[in-house]
């Protein structure tokens, strides 16, 4: 998470939200704030699951059925 050059990783480690979400040792999961993100790709190759993909590179197993 410290690899993001914007931020845009949430819940944040070390930060507390006023919003009521949970923090990060709290937290189940990490999520990217798209409209923050900037598509650096900076965060692909340190994920710990192997769990970030751009939209058009989603796994289809992984894709909400519409």
């Amino acid at each position: 998470m410290d690899v993001c050059p914007v931020d845009c990783i949430h819940p944040a480690k070390d930060r507390a939200y006023d919003d009521g979400r949970p923090t990060f040792d709290e937290g189940f999961n990490s999520n990217i704030d798209p409209t923050e993100c900037i598509d650096c790709g900076a965060c692909v190759p340190v994920c710990p699951v192997t769990a970030i993909f751009a939209q058009e590179d989603v796994p289809e197993k992984w894709q909400r059925l519409h």
